[in-house]
C-alpha cells in the first residue's frame, strides 16, 4: 500500500510540476507579447495623435489667413487703420495666436492689433525674410517645436501690396496631446490588468485541471508497477500463487 502510494505520488508530482511549468511558461509569453503589443501601439496612438493636433492647428492658420489676406486688401489699399484694427481685433481673443502683424509692401508694420500703433511705420519685428513675399507672392508655412509661422502676401490679381504675418504657439497643442496621452495610458493600464487578471485566472483553472488528471494518470500508470512489485514479493516470500494469477 506505502509502495503504491509512493508511486501515484511521484508520478503525479512530475505530471503536474510539468503542467506548471507549461502553464507559467505560457502565461509569461502571452503577457509579454501583451505588453510589447500595447507599447507599441501606446506610441502609435500618442504620434498620431500628435499629428492630428498639429494639422487641425495647421488648417485653422491657413483659413485664418487665407481669410485675412483678402480682407486687408481694401484696409491697407486706402490705409484705413480703424478698419483695420477692427478686422484684427477678433482673431487676437484667440489663445493660440501669439503675434500677427500685417506689413506694407516696403516690409513696415502697417498694424499688429496694438489700439496705439505703436510700431506703425516700423520695421518688422521677427527675423523672416519677407523679399520673396512680397516680389514673388510665395507663401511661409514653417512648424518648429515650440510654434508655427505663416506668412502670406496681400494681393489682388497681380498686385502684391503687402502681407500677413501670423505666429502661432504650441501650448495648447501640447495640452491636449499631454492629456490624450494620459487618456490612453490609463485606458491600456485598465486593459493590461484586465487582461493579467485573464491570464491568472485561466492559469488557476489549467492548473487545477492539470492536478485531477496528473491524479488520474498517476493512479493508471502506477497500477501495472504495483502489481509487478507485489508479485515479485510474493515469489519471494515462495508464494507462487499471486505471481500466476
Amino acid at each position: 500500500m506505502k509502495l503504491k502510494l509512493r508511486l501515484q505520488g511521484q508520478y503525479m508530482l512530475v505530471t503536474f510540476a510539468l503542467a506548471v511549468v507549461m502553464t507559467l511558461t505560457s502565461a509569461a509569453v502571452h503577457l509579454w507579447l501583451a505588453s510589447n503589443h500595447s507599447q507599441r501601439l501606446l506610441h502609435e496612438l500618442t504620434v498620431q495623435n500628435s499629428k492630428t493636433f498639429r494639422t487641425e492647428l495647421s488648417k485653422r492658420a491657413e483659413q485664418m489667413s487665407s481669410y485675412l489676406s483678402k480682407s486687408m486688401f481694401d484696409p491697407l489699399y486706402m490705409y484705413n487703420l480703424e478698419e483695420a484694427g477692427y478686422l484684427l481685433e477678433p482673431l487676437l481673443q484667440m489663445d493660440e495666436l501669439k503675434s500677427l502683424v500685417v506689413f506694407d509692401k516696403k516690409g513696415h508694420v502697417f498694424h499688429d492689433g496694438d489700439p496705439s500703433l505703436k510700431m506703425l511705420g516700423r520695421n518688422l519685428p521677427f527675423a523672416y525674410d519677407v523679399s520673396a513675399v512680397l516680389s514673388q507672392g510665395q507663401r511661409v508655412h514653417n512648424f518648429s517645436d515650440e510654434r508655427l509661422v505663416i506668412i502670406r502676401p496681400i494681393q489682388a490679381a497681380d498686385e502684391i501690396i503687402g502681407g500677413i504675418y501670423m505666429e502661432f504657439s504650441l501650448d495648447k497643442v501640447d495640452r491636449d496631446i499631454a492629456n490624450m496621452a494620459t487618456l490612453i495610458e490609463s485606458t491600456n493600464d485598465r486593459s493590461q490588468k484586465a487582461l493579467y487578471l485573464g491570464v491568472l485566472g485561466a492559469a488557476v483553472l489549467l492548473l487545477s485541471f492539470s492536478a485531477l488528471m496528473a491524479a488520474i494518470i498517476s493512479r493508471h500508470w502506477s497500477r501495472p508497477l504495483v502489481k509487478l512489485t507485489e508479485q515479485a514479493e510474493s515469489i519471494g516470500r515462495g508464494d507462487f500463487k499471486l505471481a500466476q494469477a
